[in-house]
């Protein structure tokens, strides 16, 4: 961590009574004050009396249309491989299912760099506000800015996050905390249990949050207990609730497993993506007679595109499952409750590319991430050992004499662009990294005319910020470039 990055146990005291003073006044500044006088009981929406107003932010972390692609040609061979690939117009996943979509830019306030990371993307869609990379809804000054998520819970709405990250990763970080550093994620998971009223928080790593890991030795899950959060570890724990707050931790440290590993391990207790969308809706539904905003991230798509692994494309067919759900429900929700759904991805990773030797039934064979895949290997006895894990495992009965032994000597040899895996499958990565092209955008439901053409991450705030009424406009409209950075910029 950066020295700048650290803070003393005075800086930290500061911090902490300059943001309770900062969140006391959110509803000031965003002129929310009259609205959230009471307004989870009165039943008062952006549509009149008793209707309730929903936003469903669906993030698939570093995505690009190509992923979405290669999602739709996997789902065509999985749905009938003597038909494919004639079938694939017959395919329709949920980013179909959209009212309108466009495509989206993500730059950081850099005037370096044209390549944003996911806080600072984050924080231009939670915020309006571009910012530098690393930044967690802060501005390029270090100050805070209230989110979407901040601003619809001081006017009623209930509010959840979920990810399958790191829950204090960098993007369900940037809707409900203020870091200058991504990589303060204890001090993250401290503002969430001390300094928000989230009422879902679904998501990886329990470290954070457990007085054994923590520098402070602080009992954040014991105290999210007596604020009344159920806590949960499984996905048969987070099914038995049926309301209330919930804080749910589904791995020891770091993220949930790769969607891959999760389902092909019958002692994974993790829950999916889709089932924690489907509980945080039913949830939140029943905390606010207003209605709710709620973030979903599949982040793990992007870790998998970093590593160039073809577990990415199962990864965002995953994603798509739980798009289906917030689409679904932005079309057929529950009376009198009106939803926008809209999925955009913060950027792109990887720079993935379908050619000519693609090969989707080698992706469709794949049982493991590649991570998975090559600990298996180093952990073999033998070339024959080798040979049998890559079979059972990937599907992959040809190994070459030449292959066996540069992974006998180097497992990582499975790995990479120029991988063993990546050469069965024929997908082509330009980068392990962030791109800076457009991401496509999506949206189904109340006003999702709004994202059709070419907009910028920031515009997504204040079209958020007028569904939900949270201006007292009533109704919703596109940024006019107050978004953009103030300041100098001090980004690395």
């Amino acid at each position: 961590m950066s020295q700048e990055s650290t803070q003393t146990g005075t800086d930290r005291a500061k911090g902490s009574t300059d943001r309770r003073s900062f969140l006391a006044g959110l509803a000031a500044v965003s002129g929310t004050a009259a609205a959230s006088q009471g307004a989870r009981a009165a039943g008062w929406g952006r549509w009149g009396r008793g209707t309730r107003t929903n936003v469903i932010m669906m993030i698939p972390d570093g995505s690009s249309r190509a992923h979405d692609t290669a999602a739709r040609y996997l789902r065509a061979y999985r749905d009938d491989p003597d038909a494919y690939p004639e079938n694939i117009p017959d395919v329709e996943l949920a980013v179909d299912r959209a009212d309108a979509n466009g495509y989206m830019s993500h730059f950081p306030a850099d005037p370096n760099s044209m390549v944003t990371d996911s806080a600072a993307a984050g924080t231009a869609i939670a915020t309006g506000v571009k910012t530098y990379n690393g930044a967690i809804s802060v501005d390029t000054d270090r100050e805070p800015l209230p989110t979407i998520l901040e601003r619809a819970g001081e006017a009623g709405y209930a509010t959840g996050l979920v990810s399958t990250t790191q829950l204090t990763h960098a993007t369900p970080a940037s809707f409900a905390a203020h870091v200058e550093d991504r990589g303060m994620q204890e001090e993250i998971a401290r503002q969430f249990v001390d300094e928000t009223d989230v009422d879902v928080f679904l998501g990886g790593d329990r470290s954070h949050f457990r007085a054994d890991d923590r520098d402070d030795g602080e009992d954040l899950i014991g105290r999210a207990e007596e604020q009344n959060y159920a806590y949960v570890e499984t996905a048969s724990e987070l099914e038995s609730v049926s309301e209330g707050k919930v804080l749910g931790l589904f791995s020891e440290s770091g993220h949930l497993d790769y969607y891959l590993d999760r389902a092909n391990d019958a002692d994974n207790t993790q829950p999916g993506l889709r089932q924690m969308t489907e509980r945080a809706i039913d949830l939140l539904e029943t905390r606010s007679d207003e209605g709710f905003f709620l973030l979903v991230e599949g982040g793990r798509i992007d870790h998998a595109s970093h590593g160039n692994d073809p577990a990415t494309v199962p990864e965002q067919l995953e994603f798509d499952r739980a798009l289906d759900v917030a689409m679904e429900y932005a079309r057929d929700g529950p009376r009198r409750s009106e939803t926008l759904t809209v999925s955009a991805s913060d950027h792109d990773t990887g720079d993935l590319g379908l050619d000519y030797g693609a090969n989707v039934a080698a992706i469709d064979d794949l049982e493991a991430s590649q991570g998975t895949l090559t600990s298996a290997i180093d952990a073999a006895s033998s070339t024959s050992e080798i040979a049998s894990v890559l079979e059972s495992q990937a599907g992959i009965d040809d190994l070459t004499d030449d292959e066996l032994a540069a992974l006998e000597e180097d497992p990582s040899a499975l790995t990479g662009a120029d991988g063993i895996l990546n050469d069965r499958a024929g997908l082509v990565w330009g980068s392990g990294g962030h791109t800076g092209e457009d991401v496509p955008i999506y949206a189904a439901g109340e006003h999702a005319e709004q994202f059709t053409g070419s907009i910028d991450n920031t515009d997504l705030f204040e079209v958020f910020a007028g569904v939900l009424d949270l201006d007292g406009s009533g109704r919703p409209g596109r940024s006019t470039g107050r978004g953009r950075a103030r300041g100098r910029d001090r980004g690395r």
